[in-house]
Formats: C-alpha cells, sequence, structure tokens
C-alpha cells in the first residue's frame, strides 16, 4: 500500500487518490492529503488542501507531554481533540520515520515541493529567527502562526526537513527554489552554531556552502549567468545573506560589488568593505564588475588617500568607459550593468562551485 500510494502520486494520479476509501491504510490517507493539496495548486484553487496537509503533518511533531490521547472501540489512539481523517497522524501507527521513509520514495517535483513547503514554513514559524528565515515555494498558503508552539519538537522538524530537502535535490539537482532554500538552510546553521560557540573553522565553512547553493540557484535559472536572475528568487534578502557571507569570509570586495545587486545599495557598508586592509578576494580584479559610478569614484578617492597611484589610475580608466557615463540612456545603462554582473558572477561560481 505504500509503494502503491507513492506510485500514484508521482504519477500525479490525484483523482485515483481522491476515490480512495479513506480508512483503507495511512500512508494511503496521508497521500489523499498531499493529493488534494497538488490539484488546487495546480488548479489555482482554495487553500482547503493546504491547510488540511499542514493540520495532518503538525500532530506528527509534537512532544508526547503535548499530546492527550484517548481510545476508540477499536482500541486506536486518537487524538482527543481531532477525530477527522487526521486522527492517524497523531496516533503512533503514522511515526516521524515512516513519514521520512515514505518521503524518499516520492519523486515528483510538485508532491515533493509542496511537502518541502510545509515543512520549511513550520520550522521557521518555531525557529521565529527573522534573520535567518528560510525560503520557500507557496508561501502563502500556509498559516502564518502556531498556537502552543512550544509543544512541538522543532529539531525533529529540523531533521525532516532537511532530509526531505536532500532527497529532492538528489533527484532534481537544478531546482531553483530548492539550491536557494538549501543556502537559506546552511545560513540559518551559521546562527545556529554561533550561538552554541562552535569552531570558527566550522562555522566559515557554512559560510562558503551557502554561497555553494546561492550561486548554483543563479547558475541555473540565469542560463549560466547570460539571463536576468528571477525577481521571485533572488530578493534583497538573498543579496544580504551573499554579503553577510562575504564578509565573514574577508572576501570584502566581492560583498562590495554584491552591494550593488540591492534595490537600494547600501553605500556606507559598501565604502567600509572597500577600505578594508585585510582582504582574502583578489580586490582589484574585482574592479571591472563595478558599474555603480559612486563606489568607482570612491576607489579614487580611496587609493589617492593611500598613495596607490597605479591602482588610482586603473580606477580612473574604469570610469572613462563609455557605457558608464550617466547621461547615458536607461537601456545602456541596464545593459553595462547586466554585463557586469554576468562577469562577476561567473567569476563567484569559478571560486565557490
Amino acid at each position: 500500500m505504500e509503494l502503491c500510494a507513492a506510485v500514484l502520486l508521482n504519477f500525479r494520479e490525484w483523482e485515483k487518490l481522491l476515490e480512495l476509501e479513506a480508512k483503507i491504510d495511512s500512508y494511503i490517507q496521508f497521500s489523499k492529503v498531499v493529493a488534494s493539496a497538488c490539484k488546487e495548486m495546480l488548479n489555482k484553487g482554495g487553500k482547503n488542501g493546504p491547510r488540511e496537509l499542514w493540520d495532518t503533518i503538525l500532530p506528527i511533531f509534537q512532544t508526547s507531554t503535548s499530546v492527550q490521547h484517548k481510545r476508540s472501540g477499536t482500541g486506536i489512539v486518537k487524538d482527543s481533540s481531532r477525530e477527522t481523517s487526521q486522527a492517524i497522524m497523531t496516533s503512533f501507527i503514522f511515526c516521524r520515520s515512516q513519514l521520512q521513509q515514505f518521503i524518499k520514495k516520492l519523486k515528483d517535483t510538485l508532491v515533493l515541493g509542496i511537502i518541502i513547503s510545509c515543512l520549511a514554513k513550520f520550522y521557521n514559524i518555531l525557529k521565529d529567527d527573522s534573520i535567518g528565515e528560510i525560503f520557500l515555494e507557496y508561501q502563502g498558503i500556509w498559516p502564518t502562526i502556531i498556537t502552543n508552539s512550544d509543544g512541538f519538537n522543532m529539531t525533529a522538524v529540523g531533521e525532516v526537513f532537511q532530509s526531505t530537502l536532500h532527497h529532492a535535490l538528489s533527484i532534481h539537482p537544478t531546482h531553483t527554489a530548492w539550491l536557494r532554500t538549501k543556502g537559506d538552510v546552511m545560513y540559518a546553521l551559521i546562527s545556529l552554531q554561533n550561538s552554541k560557540k562552535a569552531p570558527t573553522v566550522s562555522v566559515h565553512g557554512h559560510y562558503a556552502c551557502a554561497l555553494k547553493y546561492y550561486i548554483s540557484a543563479a547558475m541555473v535559472s540565469s542560463d549560466f549567468f547570460s539571463l536576468p536572475l528571477p525577481k521571485a528568487i533572488f530578493d534583497d534578502l538573498q543579496f544580504k545573506h551573499m554579503i553577510h557571507c562575504c564578509t565573514k569570509l574577508c572576501n570584502h570586495t566581492q560583498a562590495a560589488v554584491l552591494h550593488q545587486f540591492l534595490e537600494e545599495p547600501n553605500y556606507t557598508m559598501a565604502f567600509k568593505a572597500l577600505g578594508e586592509r585585510v582582504c582574502n578576494d583578489s580586490c582589484d580584479t574585482y574592479y571591472p564588475c563595478i558599474w555603480d559610478v559612486t563606489l568607482l569614484e570612491f576607489l579614487v578617492h580611496h587609493h589617492t588617500k593611500r598613495g596607490e597611484m597605479d591602482c588610482r589610475q586603473y580606477v580612473i580608466q574604469l570610469i572613462g568607459q563609455l557605457e558608464l557615463n550617466s547621461n547615458n540612456n536607461e537601456e545602456i545603462q541596464r545593459e553595462a550593468a547586466s554585463l557586469r554582473k554576468g562577469w562577476f558572477l561567473r567569476a563567484m561560481a569559478k571560486q565557490y562551485l
């Protein structure tokens, strides 16, 4: 029955699943809930299916002290507050290990995407960390709060979520949204490691790993950086995470270049990055990737102040490029920025991938 349920989900036989008797088997029952959510997402319907999946998955992660049970006439343990079709999930018949085992049989991108999104949202709410919030697809279909959040095992949610994400990427390694999500997972681990005072080397490994997944997501979504990055995936928060990772790795010039990707560049932070004396990246090698004349003018002043005349002259030559003239029309300026973004991201890919 477990394999049959997985096959029906993988072949998107939503109707066949929904026609089955609800109480045949726990795997069939869970698959019916997933199928309902997937069907609504494809048809752009309501939120009943996703909400039912949400209500089904949450009780699996309740701590033993937070669940009150009573037995039915057949001896099956049920949740005292819920006697709907989700009751089987609150019993010990369908546990976390069974959920993980079943998920490993799933292959379809929509099915896995819905489950990953549900687990990611659940984990974000329990973690309650706005800075380290993990990106997820289908953001608007889930509840935004959980009552009695202390009654859930956040560690277990994180383990199942990461296991599911790892499985999904092993099957579909170029799924852009999941690569972004994986990058955010690694970024979120940084704050967790810092709170536990983990060794610096371990934390630095997470910074580089987060950049690896962020750049992978950018690469596959832009045909190796020849197309604009999709704004649905690459927002300001994404670039701020990348800037923070580069800063912590002492790749300050890379961090400064990334400030240009923001809707509103933070010039104070960008100037500070360009003024750092200790820098692990190749510094002026990235200067041709700068299209913001304000940053180039700062570099002229900076190198003049330090008496670095060769670097100063190099930056002056860059400012003098015709496509960077501020009097150019928007199309020329946009093309100049796009070209330099591609140069920079390809250089980043060679380093981190």
